[in-house]
């Protein structure tokens, strides 16, 4: 098929109004603190100012000379107050964190508790009793999530040392929460404590390493999945999940700047078939039209291939036309037989009548039809 027809014919079968792809392919993506680095945790969670007794009574119409009630002033001294937190105050920080019925006094608290976690007086003692207070008070996932990332991210040694000491119904969770904030401090503990998981807890948590990677270093990210990739038979799962990850981080644009600084080979092709792909998810127009203006390329190929990927769940027809137009012989195939195998599912009869005419063998066909 010529460009021309790509450009005013086969788009034509591409319903953009309608088109929305959801992240099936991606992580459940992210939670808040996905995105965040060592430096913006501090930055992000910087305590808010509370306003001032004065400024509560000229807003409340109370003279200077009414009472205020007994509990304010333990409140106040608790967000106020660069000194450490007792326990006492440990425990009334985190009561507040979750139960005030004011959104930004539960912020102030919890704000106060990951500023405790950044002295150098914090202990582990307080590390595990906060945790303990949390459980009990039911604290919420985000919450989870942003505290055990702090923690993995502030003081590294004492996060890993105490993985045991977290009960086995929570300890996963505990490393999904904690990895990428230990990745982002501390990269090398991290991949160390990832290499000594099980091949399935590996396969749950390596989304979350990745995070954590990138929030300390893109390149030192990117060497640690080519160094652990088989030369003989690399996997492109990893990179497809690093590389739509990487965007959720950094944007397609800067995805696809780094595509093109990666060395040749499948690494690098699975990585921009990854780009395209999660590219289609959000502007299936733009895709296209930034396709058509790539010169023949094994880039253009494997954007191709992401693009087709990504399109044949909600236009099959349109995506096996666009497979057609991959220059190399093994990925066009292979393309072609995985998008058609989602366009007989949808329309068996059209999809027949494209096959007779598709040039690919007959034996293919058994790879795109369902078994009886």
């Amino acid at each position: 098929m010529k460009q021309t027809l790509v450009r005013n014919g086969s788009w034509i079968l591409l319903p953009i109004g309608t088109f929305m792809l959801g992240l099936a392919l991606a992580p459940q993506h992210h939670a808040p603190v996905d995105s965040l680095t060592v430096a913006t945790v501090a930055d992000e969670l910087t305590p808010l100012t509370r306003p001032t007794d004065l400024t509560r009574k000229e807003a409340s119409g109370v003279p200077d000379s009414a009472p205020q009630p007994d509990e304010e002033a333990p409140q106040i001294r608790a967000w106020s107050s660069d000194s450490p937190l007792s326990d006492a105050r440990i425990e009334a920080v985190v009561l507040d964190s979750i139960r005030s019925s004011d959104p930004l006094e539960r912020r102030r608290a919890f704000d106060r508790l990951l500023q405790e976690m950044r002295s150098d007086t914090f202990t582990i003692e307080q590390a595990m009793h906060m945790r303990s207070l949390m459980h009990e008070n039911s604290a919420s996932g985000e919450q989870w999530r942003l505290f055990d990332y702090a923690w993995g991210a502030n003081d590294p040694e004492a996060a890993i040392a105490h993985i045991d000491e977290i009960s086995e119904e929570y300890r996963n969770g505990f490393l999904s929460n904690m990895l990428p904030g230990l990745a982002s401090a501390a990269p090398q503990s991290a991949v160390n404590l990832f290499q000594s998981f099980d091949s399935d807890l590996q396969r749950q948590l390596r989304r979350r390493l990745y995070e954590g990677l990138i929030d300390h270093d893109i390149e030192l990210a990117t060497n640690y999945v080519f160094e652990a990739a088989d030369p003989e038979r690399p996997d492109w799962r990893p990179m497809d999940m690093f590389t739509r990850e990487l965007a959720n981080e950094q944007g397609i644009d800067q995805v696809l700047e780094w595509a093109a600084d990666l060395p040749e080979g499948s690494l690098r092709g699975n990585a921009w078939s990854a780009a395209y792909a999660k590219w289609t998810s959000e502007d299936p127009r733009a895709v296209s039209e930034a396709i058509l203006d790539l010169p023949p390329s094994a880039d253009r190929d494997q954007a191709i291939n992401g693009f087709v990927s990504a399109l044949a769940g909600q236009d099959p027809e349109a995506a096996v036309l666009w497979a057609a137009e991959i220059g190399g012989d093994g990925l066009r195939e292979s393309a072609m037989v995985r998008v058609g195998a989602r366009y007989f599912q949808q329309d068996p009869s059209a999809a027949a009548a494209w096959f007779d005419s598709s040039g690919l063998p007959d034996s293919t066909l058994r790879e795109m039809t369902p078994s009886d």
